[in-house]
């Protein structure tokens, strides 16, 4: 299981990534600091590889993922944004059409769901309505790492009611949850994977 994860070189990267490390720092996962990127690899369980730019070395970084992806055909399970929205096309763009899940890290990153179908039409995605935060950006991403180390299926309504209690007392990282969108309650993508499905088969 592959994941690319971009960051990007300002302060909120740079504290987003340093959060995104700390997170992963347990004994299930090795990190590996290479330059411009690191490697975050599972030591137990289901092999799980995480690979992210380093923010101070986001053009050169980003690129390294970019051969990384072209190395394993571009067969990557998730895709991560973790930027504001500015930066978010950015990412969309470099979004594998065989990707499986595409997080989406930033702020009203819900109005980019076009987009991102316009890249891997049958992909699950995550978003937020209103403000994105690495208090529940990175809970989400290591829940998903988990469920898959351990070879679980994935169940959003689970996955979301364990990260929500897990969330339960930091109010202020509670209230931005409740604005996150889960795959199967994302209406938009749902419309939009039918209608493009119908008119296909059509």
């Amino acid at each position: 299981h592959r994941q690319i994860h971009f960051f990007y070189d300002d302060e909120d990267g740079e504290a987003s990534y340093a959060s995104f490390i700390s997170t992963f720092s347990g004994s299930n996962y090795k990190i590996s600091r290479k330059k411009d990127i690191v490697a975050i690899q599972s030591t137990r369980g289901k092999k799980v590889v995480i690979y992210a730019n380093h923010p101070k070395s986001e053009l050169e970084g980003q690129a390294k993922l970019v051969r990384l992806m072209d190395s394993f055909y571009r067969d990557i399970q998730v895709f991560v944004h973790r930027g504001h929205s500015y930066y978010a096309m950015n990412t969309i763009d470099q979004i594998p059409p065989r990707t499986k899940i595409v997080f989406l890290g930033s702020c009203g990153s819900y109005h980019n769901v076009h987009e991102v179908l316009g890249r891997s039409e049958n992909v699950h995605i995550i978003s937020s309505k209103q403000i994105g935060t690495m208090h529940v950006n990175n809970p989400l991403l290591y829940n998903i790492a988990e469920t898959i180390r351990q070879d679980k299926d994935l169940v959003w309504s689970d996955l979301w009611a364990k990260t929500g209690k897990q969330l339960a007392r930091n109010k202020d990282a509670t209230a931005k949850f409740r604005d996150y969108v889960a795959p199967d309650k994302n209406l938009g993508a749902i419309f939009l994977q039918a209608f493009t499905k119908l008119v296909t088969e059509d």
